[in-house]
């Protein structure tokens, strides 16, 4: 029966030899979990019935300045089409300053609950894109992202 030492060291070469092509330098993060396009901008919702407001969370995602967002809107499809400007330039009333960090959390006023999209218009540009959307998952006002 061979020693133990003789077991390690023609173990030790043959294990060097079948990594001899792996590489312990780091890879790139995986961006699997993020979406294609800017911002990076995750949400979470939170309804609360006896306010009738529901409050939305920034909770990870890209910071967003004066040079990459022009504003930032929740916007509810009731009736009457429910509008709260996050962060945005002074004269759409916004209810936050630039810049926009995780963490940072808007109250949005709602007489029931109704869906409820988060838009983002990138600096320099007029459009609202869809990035965020909270749905009701019953009339209690109970949500799902």
């Amino acid at each position: 029966m061979p020693s133990r030492r003789t077991l390690l060291a023609t173990g030790g070469a043959a294990l060097a030899t079948a990594l001899a092509g792996c590489s312990l330098a780091p890879s790139e993060p995986s961006t699997d979990s993020y979406p294609a396009s800017p911002p990076n901008m995750f949400f979470s919702f939170d309804w609360n019935s006896e306010r009738s407001t529901l409050t939305v969370r920034f909770d990870r995602g890209n910071r967003l300045t004066t040079s990459n967002t022009e504003r930032v809107a929740v916007v509810s499809e009731n009736d009457d089409e429910t509008e709260t400007v996050w962060i945005g330039p002074e004269e759409t009333n916004p209810v936050a300053a630039f810049p926009l960090t995780p963490k940072s959390t808007v109250v949005h006023e709602l007489s029931t609950p109704a869906e409820t999209v988060i838009h983002w218009t990138p600096a320099g540009e007029s459009s609202l894109l869809p990035i965020n959307v909270w749905y009701p998952a019953d009339e209690t006002g109970g949500a799902t992202e």
